[in-house]
Protein backbone atom coordinates (compact mmCIF):
# COMPACT_ATOMS: atom_id res chain seq x y z
CA UNK A 1 0.00 0.00 0.00
CA UNK A 2 1.14 3.13 -1.20
CA UNK A 3 0.53 5.91 0.79
CA UNK A 4 -0.06 9.58 -0.83
CA UNK A 5 -0.83 13.01 0.55
CA UNK A 6 -2.21 14.58 -2.77
CA UNK A 7 -5.47 12.68 -3.68
CA UNK A 8 -5.23 14.38 -7.08
CA UNK A 9 -1.88 13.16 -7.77
CA UNK A 10 -2.92 10.02 -6.64
CA UNK A 11 -5.58 9.21 -9.43
CA UNK A 12 -3.74 10.35 -12.05
CA UNK A 13 -0.96 8.49 -11.71
CA UNK A 14 -3.65 5.14 -11.35
CA UNK A 15 -5.46 6.83 -14.64
CA UNK A 16 -1.95 6.91 -16.51
CA UNK A 17 -1.41 3.22 -15.96
CA UNK A 18 -5.11 1.78 -16.60
CA UNK A 19 -6.05 4.24 -19.02
CA UNK A 20 -3.84 2.55 -21.50
CA UNK A 21 -5.64 -1.08 -21.04
CA UNK A 22 -9.00 -0.25 -21.04
CA UNK A 23 -9.51 -0.34 -24.55
CA UNK A 24 -12.32 -3.19 -24.64
CA UNK A 25 -13.09 -3.26 -21.09
CA UNK A 26 -13.40 -1.13 -17.93
CA UNK A 27 -10.69 -1.75 -14.90
CA UNK A 28 -11.78 -0.16 -11.40
CA UNK A 29 -10.92 0.63 -8.12
CA UNK A 30 -11.56 2.39 -4.82
CA UNK A 31 -9.28 5.34 -3.44
CA UNK A 32 -9.28 5.49 0.59
CA UNK A 33 -8.64 7.95 3.31
CA UNK A 34 -6.80 6.89 6.22
CA UNK A 35 -5.14 9.07 9.49
CA UNK A 36 -1.55 8.94 10.10
CA UNK A 37 0.39 10.87 12.64
CA UNK A 38 -2.92 12.99 12.15
CA UNK A 39 -2.67 13.66 8.76
CA UNK A 40 -4.98 12.36 6.17
CA UNK A 41 -2.99 10.35 3.56
CA UNK A 42 -4.52 8.37 0.39
CA UNK A 43 -3.92 4.90 -1.27
CA UNK A 44 -5.97 2.88 -3.49
CA UNK A 45 -7.40 -0.58 -3.14
CA UNK A 46 -7.03 -3.64 -5.78
CA UNK A 47 -7.60 -2.93 -8.96
CA UNK A 48 -10.07 -5.56 -11.37
CA UNK A 49 -11.01 -5.69 -14.49
CA UNK A 50 -14.58 -5.64 -15.70
CA UNK A 51 -16.28 -7.13 -18.43
CA UNK A 52 -15.71 -6.40 -21.96
CA UNK A 53 -18.68 -5.87 -24.28
CA UNK A 54 -20.58 -8.95 -24.87
CA UNK A 55 -23.98 -8.51 -27.04
CA UNK A 56 -26.19 -6.38 -25.68
CA UNK A 57 -23.94 -5.75 -22.59
CA UNK A 58 -22.00 -2.55 -22.40
CA UNK A 59 -18.26 -3.09 -20.82
CA UNK A 60 -18.72 -2.49 -17.54
CA UNK A 61 -17.25 -3.32 -13.34
CA UNK A 62 -20.21 -4.13 -11.92
CA UNK A 63 -18.85 -6.98 -10.01
CA UNK A 64 -15.99 -5.51 -9.01
CA UNK A 65 -17.63 -2.62 -7.52
CA UNK A 66 -20.08 -5.05 -5.30
CA UNK A 67 -16.52 -6.35 -4.26
CA UNK A 68 -15.27 -3.24 -3.39
CA UNK A 69 -18.48 -1.79 -1.65
CA UNK A 70 -19.35 -4.77 0.77
CA UNK A 71 -16.26 -7.24 0.95
CA UNK A 72 -13.08 -4.72 0.44
CA UNK A 73 -14.16 -1.17 1.99
CA UNK A 74 -14.81 -3.59 5.32
CA UNK A 75 -11.57 -5.02 5.42
CA UNK A 76 -9.89 -1.32 5.22
CA UNK A 77 -11.90 0.13 7.84
CA UNK A 78 -11.06 -3.06 10.03
CA UNK A 79 -7.43 -2.72 8.77
CA UNK A 80 -6.84 0.81 8.85
CA UNK A 81 -10.24 2.46 9.48
CA UNK A 82 -10.06 3.90 5.64
CA UNK A 83 -12.86 5.60 4.60
CA UNK A 84 -13.83 5.18 0.99
CA UNK A 85 -12.85 8.33 -0.61
CA UNK A 86 -13.70 7.84 -4.40
CA UNK A 87 -14.50 4.70 -7.23
CA UNK A 88 -12.06 5.27 -10.22
CA UNK A 89 -13.09 3.69 -13.24
CA UNK A 90 -11.75 4.05 -16.78
CA UNK A 91 -14.16 3.76 -19.99
CA UNK A 92 -13.33 2.12 -22.53
CA UNK A 93 -12.64 3.06 -26.55
CA UNK A 94 -16.25 4.31 -27.70
CA UNK A 95 -17.78 3.54 -31.05
CA UNK A 96 -17.15 5.65 -33.89
CA UNK A 97 -18.87 9.03 -33.44
CA UNK A 98 -19.50 8.22 -29.54
CA UNK A 99 -17.48 9.45 -26.48
CA UNK A 100 -17.49 7.91 -23.03
CA UNK A 101 -15.96 10.69 -21.43
CA UNK A 102 -18.97 11.16 -19.27
CA UNK A 103 -20.57 9.92 -16.44
CA UNK A 104 -23.31 6.96 -16.98
CA UNK A 105 -26.74 6.96 -15.41
CA UNK A 106 -25.29 4.08 -13.04
CA UNK A 107 -22.30 6.26 -12.40
CA UNK A 108 -24.33 8.99 -10.99
CA UNK A 109 -26.14 6.78 -8.90
CA UNK A 110 -23.51 5.29 -6.86
CA UNK A 111 -23.20 9.10 -5.40
CA UNK A 112 -26.73 8.07 -3.72
CA UNK A 113 -24.87 5.20 -1.63
CA UNK A 114 -24.05 5.54 1.91
CA UNK A 115 -20.00 6.27 2.17
CA UNK A 116 -19.70 7.00 -1.66
CA UNK A 117 -18.09 10.68 -1.70
CA UNK A 118 -17.20 10.95 -5.75
CA UNK A 119 -16.44 8.96 -8.40
CA UNK A 120 -14.35 9.43 -11.32
CA UNK A 121 -14.24 8.89 -14.54
CA UNK A 122 -10.90 8.01 -17.07
CA UNK A 123 -11.95 7.95 -20.24
CA UNK A 124 -9.65 6.12 -23.02
CA UNK A 125 -10.37 8.41 -25.44
CA UNK A 126 -8.26 11.09 -24.19
CA UNK A 127 -6.64 12.15 -21.27
CA UNK A 128 -9.40 13.77 -18.85
CA UNK A 129 -9.77 12.51 -15.25
CA UNK A 130 -13.69 13.42 -15.05
CA UNK A 131 -15.09 13.68 -11.03
CA UNK A 132 -17.84 14.50 -9.54
CA UNK A 133 -18.40 14.51 -6.04
CA UNK A 134 -21.75 14.18 -3.58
Amino acid sequence: MELRTDRNELTVDWADRFRKLSEKKEYAAFVYSMEVDGKKKYYIGRTYSGFGRNGPIQPNVIIPFIYFYVIESIFEWLKNRAKIECFIHTHPKPKEGFTNRHFSPVDLKLLGLHRMKSVCVVPYENNEINIINK
